[in-house]
């Protein structure tokens, strides 16, 4: 179908350089669920850099949960002066040689059995994920609000290593998010922002998001999702063409 071969088109690859990194965004292969939930886990754990076994299967299974309804990760790969592994990456293969497994579910144990729980800085092979954003559109097809289920596509969980903000790799995230909402014919990209949390704004209006004046649909949309729409800001932005 068409939607396919722009969605594979949008996954062939967004590419940028920093200064010590080359990056690829790409959308999570199924075999690398764990490792962008173990990110995902470290990087919202009560310090920001590291988690327990017990959070990382929890976000695990999160991560799971949401895929399964629908929704895509994203995540942010690096590479340092050796880019052997993003050049030989083929469309297809699993992105990660060390997770090449028929027994995914060995693999997740091992894991747990011999580290003490997921880090920021934990090695990937030669790559590392730098990187991560969800992004779904189900949140608009539920019956509590009367929110068309086309209207927008909604992200979440972005996050980007201390090591590498400031690089380009959180745009580069949003890039590809606006590639993955023209692959579906939407229009807007919306999220929400906790109202204290000044640097996420600080960066959501740099990137062109605008608070969204809340009316009861959108009002019960937040509710829907578990959050305090007093508390949290609905931010929008147009899709880049």
């Amino acid at each position: 179908s068409r939607r396919t071969v722009m969605r594979a088109a949008f996954l062939a690859s967004l590419l940028c350089t920093t200064a010590r990194a080359v990056i690829v965004v790409r959308q999570a292969a199924p075999d690398e669920l764990l490792r962008v939930a173990r990110f995902r886990a470290a990087a919202f754990s009560s310090d920001g850099r590291t988690a327990s076994p017990a959070r990382a299967q929890a976000v695990h299974k999160l991560v799971e949960d949401r895929v399964a309804r629908g929704s895509t990760l994203l995540c942010a790969l690096a590479s340092g002066e050796d880019v052997a592994c993003l050049e030989e990456e083929t469309e297809g293969d699993g992105w990660h040689p060390g997770l090449e497994t028929s027994q995914p579910m060995k693999l997740f144990q091992s894991f747990f059995k011999s580290e003490p729980g997921a880090t920021l800085d934990e090695s990937l092979d030669d790559c590392r994920i730098v990187g991560v954003c969800d992004i779904s559109r189900h949140e608009f097809d539920l019956p509590t609000h009367a929110l068309a289920p086309d209207f927008g596509l909604y992200l979440t969980a972005l996050a980007v290593h201390p090591a590498l903000r400031r690089r380009g790799v959180a745009s580069s995230l949003l890039e590809a998010v606006d590639a993955h909402a023209r692959s579906e014919s939407l229009e807007k990209v919306l999220l929400h922002v906790e109202d204290d949390n000044a640097a996420a704004i600080a960066f959501y209006e740099a990137q062109d998001f605008v608070k969204v004046r809340v009316d009861k649909d959108l009002r019960q949309f937040g509710t829907a999702l578990g959050l305090n729409p007093d508390i949290h800001y609905l931010f929008s932005r147009e899709v880049v063409s």
